[in-house]
């Protein structure tokens, strides 16, 4: 039997190929593109009780992504403690990178 290409092309933007069973988000440059992450709207109500928080509460609080957020240690920018699998954020360093005076 011999299955049949439906390619959507939409502005360069490739959607859809054949055999795909849900419709996912826009393909550019090969890979898909996660859709936007809006960061917390009142981080320092959320940090005021705490000294530490995990990786996804500092995606959430910044909108940034894991990869983003990793980049930024490795630049120095964020500051990661504790050891082995569970490594923390600083509140400090996070406030630092918002900019906020606490």
């Amino acid at each position: 039997m011999t299955e049949v290409l439906n390619l959507n092309f939409d502005e360069d933007v490739m959607f859809l190929q054949a055999g795909a069973r849900t419709r996912r988000e826009p393909v550019i440059g090969g890979r898909a593109r996660s859709p936007r992450r809006e960061p917390h709207t009142r981080p320092e109500e959320f940090l005021a009780s705490k000294t530490r928080v995990s990786l996804s509460d500092t995606e959430m609080l910044l909108g940034l992504s894991k990869r983003r957020i990793l980049e930024l240690v490795d630049e120095g920018r964020l500051e990661r403690v504790g050891a082995g699998h569970r490594k923390m954020f600083t509140v400090k360093s996070i406030n630092q990178y918002l900019g906020l005076d606490v």
